[in-house]
């Protein structure tokens, strides 16, 4: 286990790097405000307008429970980040616009977290590429052609001889 995290120590330490930018930073706080924000209307809204005789927590019973604001909360946050929460059957209109506006809403913040993965991996990738390969007392040989088994042999009787093993 030690050994895995010294190996994938650099990388960690990489994507911290990336992830800490001031650009990143922001837009991480502003997808993460984004989601606070819109999860807590959509419960206030809920909770104003009134959404009796919807099971929210999904014990298949409608509650007293069900009217709390923990759970209408925890409900809308789960809306927005999965759209196949969506409610079977709902007795109101303002629950169903809530939802679908929460829903919409959530497929437009996956797919801003798609983008913002995908700017973090090609970072990383240009990272990696300044990086020096960290090998030591090793040789690399690029282009393989049909005289590289040649090559190969000189080089390991070169090896030999430099470091005094047997042949």
């Amino acid at each position: 286990l030690l050994l895995l995290v010294k190996y994938w120590g650099p990388l960690v330490r990489d994507i911290w790097t990336v992830l800490s930018r001031r650009e990143r930073a922001r837009q991480i706080l502003l997808m993460a405000f984004a989601v606070v924000i819109l999860s807590f209307c959509g419960a206030v809204i809920l909770q104003t307008v009134g959404s009796s005789g919807v099971d929210f927590n999904a014990d298949g019973r409608v509650a007293q429970d069900d009217v709390g604001f923990g759970t209408l909360l925890w409900w809308a946050f789960r809306q927005l980040q999965d759209p196949g929460n969506m409610i079977q059957s709902p007795l109101g209109i303002a629950v169903l616009v809530i939802s679908t506006t929460l829903t919409v809403f959530g497929l437009f913040l996956i797919s801003f977290l798609i983008g913002l993965g995908t700017d973090v991996v090609r970072e990383l990738m240009e990272l990696g590429r300044q990086r020096p390969p960290g090998f030591r007392a090793h040789t690399v040989i690029i282009g393989v052609t049909p005289t590289t088994p040649t090559l190969l042999r000189e080089l390991l009787l070169f090896y030999l001889t430099l470091f005094h093993l047997p042949k």
